[in-house]
């Protein structure tokens, strides 16, 4: 009876595990029919450091922005990755721009901890109500200022995925 009862727990689990990832597939793909191939404009976002960052910069050449918050434990698994890949000389001209909701607070505070290598963008209103993101991690490339392919939540493999969409980018 205890063995029963444990496969049947099992079940549920596994059961469970694919019903999230279901939705995940079924959010990936509105997402994607809703943003790839879109233009992003109108657009000015200031990094926490002061820096602005122009529609004009985001219409020439590769983009890639992570949509992230401080404890988002998947975001922060991912950062060392995301470094690397912001450190790459193959992408010195690729703009990585990392936005979240969380207050510029918070992000201070965040970075006295850990490290960020993107520009980063402390903004609500362009996370939540401009880019309609809900789940996080999610990662837009741009080329030009049009989306041309994302990702969305963890990937344990981020780094040869994300890598390979800039590469396809930069060649277009």
């Amino acid at each position: 009876m205890k063995y029963l009862m444990y496969v049947l727990f099992q079940v549920s689990i596994i059961h469970a595990f694919a019903q999230k990832e279901q939705w995940l597939v079924d959010y990936t793909d509105q997402y994607k029919s809703q943003w790839v191939n879109q233009e992003i404009s109108d657009v000015t976002l200031w990094s926490i450091d002061g820096e602005k960052i122009t529609e004009n910069e985001l219409k020439n050449g590769v983009t890639v922005f992570n949509f992230w918050f401080a404890s988002c434990k998947p975001c922060i698994k991912e950062l060392p990755v995301l470094n690397s890949i912001a450190a790459n000389p193959k992408f010195k001209d690729v703009l990585f721009v990392g936005a979240t909701f969380d207050s510029q607070e918070t992000v201070t505070k965040f970075l006295k901890k850990r490290t960020f290598d993107y520009k980063l963008v402390a903004s609500e209103e362009f996370t939540k109500q401009t880019m309609n993101v809900k789940v996080f991690p999610t990662h837009l490339v741009l080329k030009d200022g049009v989306i041309l392919d994302l990702i969305i939540g963890y990937e344990e493999d981020i780094e040869s995925t994300l890598s390979d969409i800039i590469k396809s980018a930069i060649a277009k």
